[in-house]
Formats: C-alpha cells, sequence, structure tokens
C-alpha cells in the first residue's frame, strides 16, 4: 500500500471515531490497549525519558500522545493523515507548544533535534527500514531516546491459519533484524519488550491479557515471539 493510500485510509477511518473502534470495540481490542499502555508506563519507569523537544510519528488521534504531551515541552506530531492531526490538535488544544504537521515522515524538514522519539504501529508502513532508521536517527539530538513500537511479523502462522496479510501493515520486521538495522546507523538498542500478544483466532481479552502478564516480563523467545502481536524497541544515540 502507498503512502498517499494509507493517507486516504486513515482519513476515512477518522470520520468512524478510529479511536473508540481500534481500541474499544471488543474485548480482545481493549486488551491490546491496556497491554500497550501498561508497556509504555513500565518503559517510562525504567528508562525515565527525560525531553524538552519531542517528535511522534502517526500519532493518528493522539491516543499515545497523551502519555507523554506535558505543558511547557516542545511537542511536534507528524502524521501523514489530516484529519488525524485535527483530532490531536482539538484534543490538545490546551497546550500551546504542541504542533500537528502534515506530511510523508521521509519528507520533513525541520532544525529541531529531538531528545526523545516515539511511534506507534507505523514502522511497517515503511518499506525501506534503513531509510526510515536514517531518518529517525537525522533527527534525534545526542543521548536521545527512541521508544517504538511495532507488529510482530506472523508470515508462516498466518499462512497456516488462512489470515490474510494486513494491506496496511504490509512491512513488518523480526526485532532481531530491527535491532540490528538501529544498531548499524548509530542507534544503541537499550531495550526490547512484547507489548501486546494474542492467542490466534479466540479473541479473548482476559486471555491476552493473561499472556501479556506471563510473558511480557520475560526476555522474547520462541514461546513470546508466537503470541505476540507487537513489540516495543527502545533505543539512544550515541
Amino acid at each position: 500500500m502507498k503512502h498517499a493510500d494509507i493517507k486516504e485510509f486513515y482519513d476515512q477511518s477518522s470520520r468512524e471515531s478510529y479511536e473508540q473502534k481500534r481500541w474499544f470495540s471488543s474485548a480482545a481490542r481493549k486488551a491490546g490497549y491496556y497491554s500497550t499502555f501498561d508497556t509504555i508506563k513500565k518503559i517510562q519507569s525504567l528508562y525515565k525519558p527525560d525531553f524538552e523537544n519531542y517528535l511522534e510519528l502517526g500519532p493518528g488521534p493522539g491516543t499515545w500522545t497523551k502519555l507523554f504531551a506535558k505543558p511547557g515541552k516542545h511537542i511536534d506530531l507528524v502524521d501523514i493523515s489530516e484529519e488525524m492531526l485535527a483530532i490531536s490538535k482539538d484534543r490538545f488544544k490546551d497546550l500551546p507548544d504542541l504542533k500537528t504537521i502534515r506530511t510523508d515522515f521521509m519528507d520533513y524538514k525541520t532544525e529541531t533535534l529531538y531528545d526523545l522519539f516515539f511511534s506507534s504501529r507505523a514502522a511497517e508502513y515503511f518499506q525501506d527500514k534503513v531509510f526510515l532508521v536514517s531518518k529517525i536517527n537525522s533527527l534525534m539530538s545526542k543521548g536521545g531516546i527512541g521508544i517504538l513500537i511495532t507488529k510482530m511479523p506472523h508470515y508462516s502462522r498466518n499462512k497456516i491459519s488462512g489470515r490474510p496479510l494486513s494491506s496496511v501493515h504490509q512491512y513488518q520486521i523480526d526485532p532481531s533484524e530491527f535491532a540490528s538495522i538501529l544498531e548499524k546507523n548509530g542507534l544503541k538498542v537499550i531495550g526490547i519488550f512484547g507489548t501486546t500478544f494474542v492467542f490466534p483466532k479466540l479473541g479473548l481479552g482476559w486471555l491476552d491479557r493473561l499472556l501479556y502478564k506471563m510473558l511480557s516480563p520475560l526476555p522474547l523467545n520462541i514461546a513470546s515471539r508466537f503470541f505476540a502481536e507487537s513489540y516495543t524497541v527502545v533505543f539512544k544515540k550515541l
């Protein structure tokens, strides 16, 4: 799917109350929301990322922005969907230092260097991960922290179960491969965490949350990779 198609997809989704549909329309989706929320809070507790300049790629309606946005901090939200950004802008209208920028991330230009970069479920839209990581690196200040959540690829499992690959999230990447790309481009990986976990085909929120509680404290292994729907990589610019 081209970035123009992604823009159209999210412009249309927002008119149907995207956040409610994405995170709260079923028990399984709610489980994914609370597991993601818990993971972000755990990372904040572990690494205590302090920042003056914050950049978020793909904030959508600001679902996770609310965990970072603070008065007096410079907050830049970059998204390809103007409809999504309009929701974020209205949501954070009391933060005068928050700015929304409608552009393809690869075309984003600024003189600002960011000491905290965050993105949730946007990396899988970018086919060229080396180019993506290079872009992120160029926008971060030395010593800056990055927190990136992305989908765990399950191409073989999905093929066996007959589940089609999402037309939107086409470019999923294994965490080990992603970590290697980050390291080769001057971004030191300091943590990788399983973020949301799903028992295939059942759609039971309570079971997904149980899997999260059992597997998220552990390093990624064969079992946790099988059940993980997404993971978070935390990195630092050297």
